[in-house]
């Protein structure tokens, strides 16, 4: 089921159900409409966009395939160095970033940048998973979305160095 939620930064979806979201995305999502289950991740994220919360409810469940924001209950860890990334990312505190750099040495080394580039690229659930906070050494890098919107959330966050 879809939802959709304005934001400061444009419109954002949600492919999901009552117990977890597996996909948020800034371009149009098809499918139904959600009819009210996904408004416990609707609320949490019109109260990021508020300014309201910092942390989300629920947690992170990395299953064989991907990863899904689960609205409570049991979570299983990280399987493979892609869902490491994405733990990782999970991770970087509001308002500070982290460069790709960063994020490699913790995986095995800077040799892994361009790999931490691909992996926030490919995030299944960007602003609860932040890739936008991962930057590179010396500019704001890229987003798959468009820098206007890594900017927008960037700025909505406090962090001005790149905004």
């Amino acid at each position: 089921m879809i939802a959709t939620l304005h934001t400061p930064c444009g419109r954002l979806f949600l492919y999901g159900d009552a117990s977890k979201v597996v996909r948020i995305s800034w371009s149009h999502l098809a499918g139904r409409n959600h009819a009210g289950c996904l408004d416990w991740a609707v609320k949490d994220l019109y109260n990021y966009f508020q300014g309201k919360t910092r942390i989300f409810t629920g947690g992170l469940d990395f299953w064989e395939g991907s990863v899904a924001w689960i609205r409570s209950g049991d979570t299983r860890p990280p399987r493979n160095r892609l869902q490491k990334v994405l733990y990782l990312m999970s991770m970087i505190p509001y308002g500070t970033t982290v460069t790709y750099g960063d994020l490699a040495r913790s995986i095995g080394g800077t040799r892994y940048s361009r790999f931490v580039g691909q992996v926030c690229r490919l995030n299944p659930l960007p602003v609860i998973i932040p890739c936008h906070r991962v930057v590179a050494r010396d500019s704001i890098g890229g987003y798959s979305y468009g820098i206007k919107k890594k900017r927008c959330l960037l700025e909505l966050e406090g962090y001005r160095k790149y905004v």
